[in-house]
């Protein structure tokens, strides 16, 4: 802090104090002695401040006082003054305290006074109705406020936990496909844009996607996915038997239980109690596998394959493969111990309808006749992919993605398995 400075008592007059401490200014300050001032003690102004800021808050408390009406006899705890013709207001006595007994209705009504003792001692200003704790009744409608948590109606209580709560009894949709209370379950990315997506929904049931052999759900099925969502269905696909980035190479009895499970998470994940499934080549195979396993054949509405290994194949190049390096490859051909387990445990599961479309200009399956399982017509459709276009000669993998097996399939799930036997060649 920095000492204070003397004031220059040698200069006249006016100018005492200024010029010495600031010597270079030209425009200086009279002293308050010359001008008139004369300098008060502090304790004295502070008394004089203390007694304005006394006399102001009695003025305000005496205006305020002063237009204050009584409050009105219908206010509970309120009595009148004892003496009205007195000048001035009279406070309010002390009464008896109020029952805990809610009011039952919100507007204000005459109440008649209630003789209580009154005692001597004066009680502080009475408070507003708002303060007193009403109870609303139990349906409020919604125009009217409350000071409380507002309760809901019982109709609109039930139908709000209706919505919110899921239940884990089956419940029928418009179509009649029942369906169960989703779960979050972690789906995989398969690369296909709109698969696989958890938060779908349809009133349909969700279609599964099993691709063949030394493929992948993207190298199969990209125009049939699009296609499916487009007409309203929830897309999956999983890859299976996976080895060298493909899919189909594993041997099946894994793959079974590998598609078995993602079923079951499909069913979880969309709230669907049941599910359709459209296989290619091997997949149907391997869904044959799974339905003798850990899947149930309850689980699956229609099942509908483009050109299906179901009994194996004769093709020489598929069965010189060795097992070592394709394990599936060796499975697949006709009378193997995997083909052999199977037909004993019978062509067909549970409800389910088959619908099949097969080429005779199929390179890799054959015989072509024995791609199709085998059962009665209310069960298994079995179409040639030359009776809707004669004159279209489409290799076996190339058949997923041209247009007549593409609406064969989508009539094939919307007619829940008995697709027409001509379709459109476009």
């Amino acid at each position: 802090m920095q000492p204070r400075r003397r004031r220059a008592e040698h200069l006249p007059g006016i100018f005492r104090g200024t010029a010495a401490e600031h010597p270079a200014s030209t425009k200086v300050r009279p002293s308050r002695e010359r001008l008139g001032f004369r300098r008060t003690a502090k304790p004295t102004r502070r008394l004089f401040a203390h007694a304005g800021m006394a006399l102001a808050l009695s003025m305000l408390v005496a205006c305020s006082t002063g237009s204050r009406t009584p409050p009105p006899s219908s206010m509970v705890g309120a009595p009148r003054s004892a003496d009205p013709s007195t000048s001035g207001p009279t406070l309010p006595e002390t009464s008896a305290p109020e029952t805990s007994a809610p009011e039952t209705s919100a507007p204000e009504t005459s109440t008649p006074e209630t003789s209580t003792p009154k005692t001597s001692t004066p009680a502080p200003a009475p408070t507003a109705p708002a303060s007193i704790s009403v109870t609303p009744p139990t349906a409020v409608p919604p125009s009217v406020p409350t000071s409380g948590p507002t309760s809901v109606p019982t109709s609109a209580a039930s139908s709000t936990r209706t919505s919110t709560t899921a239940s884990s009894t089956p419940t029928a949709t418009r179509t009649g496909v029942p369906t169960v209370a989703p779960t979050h379950i972690p789906l995989p990315d398969v690369r296909l844009a709109g698969v696989n997506d958890p938060a779908c929904r349809s009133g349909r049931p969700p279609v599964v996607l099993l691709h063949g052999t030394f493929s992948t759900p993207a190298s199969n099925f990209t125009p049939m996915a699009a296609r499916l969502r487009a007409s309203g269905r929830c897309v999956f696909a999983v890859l299976y038997g996976a080895a060298f980035g493909w899919g189909g190479i594993g041997d099946i009895d894994s793959s079974a239980r590998q598609v078995a499970r993602f079923i079951e998470h499909v069913r979880l994940a969309s709230g669907a109690a049941k599910v359709d499934v459209v296989a290619f080549s091997q997949g149907a195979l391997v869904l044959r596998d799974a339905l003798q396993g850990g899947l149930d054949p309850a689980a699956v509405v229609t099942a509908v394959f483009v050109a299906p290994n179901y009994h194996g194949t004769t093709v020489p190049l598929v069965t010189k493969v060795p097992a070592f390096a394709c394990p599936a490859c060796a499975e697949q051909t006709a009378g193997s111990a995997l083909l052999t387990r199977l037909e004993a445990g019978g062509e067909l599961a549970g409800d389910i309808r088959y619908a099949t479309l097969s080429s005779s200009h199929d390179e890799w399956v054959q015989p072509v006749s024995g791609q199709s399982p085998r059962g009665p017509a209310t069960r298994v459709r079995t179409a040639w992919l030359q009776d809707i276009c004669p004159s279209l000669t489409i290799r076996h993998m190339d058949l997923p993605f041209a247009a007549p097996v593409i609406n064969w399939t989508v009539a094939a799930l919307d007619s829940d398995g008995r697709p027409p036997s001509t379709g459109r060649c476009s």
